[in-house]
């Protein structure tokens, strides 16, 4: 009996043995395991060389950081190269790619965003830094190439309210490969530059840093590059709609123009500056329903306006004329804008555009609303207008543009004619 005890005791110790060598730290050689140094960390992409996304995968990493920014983080860059027509092609955007692909920080992204184009997304970077990073991309291109041309996209933009604040973050670009320490010293010059957006229209200063003209092509905000056109048939369907409408309704429009003409001095139609589909501006068409000098007059009304936010509107406005108040509240004032669904600037339903200087006041996540074409009527006419609160009205315009579809607009275009018939709106 002892002898087997002594025997189980002895498999016993032989088979904890190897359990407790596994319980021991095994060295490593990975970079975490090499480094204490969190810019190391950030800057050194322990994978190596990485994969160029495919569009849809880098549309979607750029739209993330778009989320990230809205939610308070910094501000980002995108660079963009495009192969010249004398280049081989596909040749250079490999070549770029792989320049790019040794270089990007970890929290960078590298991507295609169609044939002969590449984009590099850098996170927490300003214009001026991207601008160095395309000079060096293009410094480090063999010699006796066509030099791309090169954009720089910026998130967000100068217009936007949170640019101050997002530029606060003076975050250079740090880029710096652990496997070529032989660029330590070249690839410092990047991170070495402090952002300012204040060198975006110059085409100097990256050059003067790097003795490299990159061939610039422009430097924008981003926001233009996340819109989203409309496509053939819903173009198609608005110049259908909006011909016909024009026809139909000229002897109102005939009407209408001579009631205002008539009832008050001043032109018919009133021409104002809107912001539109990616944030470009266009003239809206409205019949004129205030008194002529009005624009002159709300900075003294602004104190009284009954809808908070950026937007101004007041019920019992002292400026509008004796029809102007029958018009707004069956937005017939409106009917114009039929003139800009058929120029393109608008479609048939859409969050209603909001004059420029007021959207230059609304937050990085109200703006997305210029990603869609703005139009007639949306949920906002149809759900109290002004008795709603801006920011609920943002919300609304954001909830259509991803929910949009041809049944939800025949719904919207249907309650808007009621509430014209009604007359309750504002």
């Amino acid at each position: 009996m002892r002898f087997i005890c002594g025997v189980g005791l002895d498999l016993l110790a032989r088979l904890k043995m190897p359990f407790k060598k596994s319980l021991k730290p095994k060295p490593t050689s990975s970079l975490f395991g090499q480094s204490h140094n969190l810019e190391d960390l950030l800057t050194g992409d322990s994978r190596g060389p990485r994969q160029m996304l495919d569009q849809a995968s880098f549309s979607e990493c750029l739209l993330k950081e778009r989320v990230r920014c809205d939610r308070g983080g910094p501000g980002f860059c995108l660079l963009v190269f495009e192969v010249t027509p004398s280049s081989n092609a596909t040749s250079q955007v490999e070549e770029i790619g792989m320049v790019l692909s040794k270089h990007l920080r970890i929290t960078d992204e590298l991507g295609r965003l169609e044939v002969g184009v590449v984009g590099a997304l850098l996170t927490d970077t300003s214009v001026e830094g991207a601008w160095i990073v395309a000079n060096k991309v293009v410094e480090m291109l063999p010699a006796g190439e066509s030099p791309p041309l090169a954009s720089v996209y910026s998130y967000p933009g100068e217009g936007s309210s949170n640019s101050k604040s997002a530029s606060k973050s003076k975050s250079s670009y740090a880029s710096k490969s652990v496997d070529e320490q032989e660029h330590s010293s070249s690839v410092s010059d990047v991170g070495g530059v402090a952002g300012s957006d204040k060198v975006a229209g110059s085409d100097k200063v990256a050059g003067s840093q790097t003795n490299t003209n990159v061939n610039r092509q422009n430097s924008e905000s981003l926001q233009r590059f996340f819109a989203q056109p409309l496509s053939w048939l819903q173009r198609m369907r608005d110049i259908l709609a909006a011909s016909l409408g024009l026809v139909v309704l000229f002897p109102l429009l005939l009407l209408v123009g001579l009631i205002v003409k008539l009832t008050s001095r001043g032109p018919v139609l009133f021409r104002q500056q809107r912001t539109g589909l990616g944030g470009k501006p266009f003239t809206i068409l409205k019949f004129r329903t205030m008194r002529m000098g009005a624009e002159e007059e709300k900075g003294d009304l602004l104190s009284q306006s009954e809808q908070d936010g950026p937007a101004f509107k007041m019920a019992r406005d002292p400026r509008i004329t004796s029809v102007g108040g029958f018009l707004r509240r069956t937005s017939l004032d409106e009917l114009p804008q039929l003139w800009n669904v058929l120029c393109g600037d608008m479609t048939l339903v859409g969050p209603r555009p909001l004059p420029c200087a007021e959207i230059d006041s609304c937050t990085n996540w109200q703006r997305r609303r210029l990603d869609v074409t703005p139009g007639l009527t949306c949920t906002w006419q149809v759900s109290g207008r002004s008795m709603i609160s801006f920011s609920e009205w943002m919300r609304l315009d954001l909830d259509y543009i991803q929910r949009r579809s041809a049944s939800g607009d025949l719904s919207l275009i249907v309650r808007t004619i009621q509430v014209v018939f009604k007359g309750t709106g504002r």
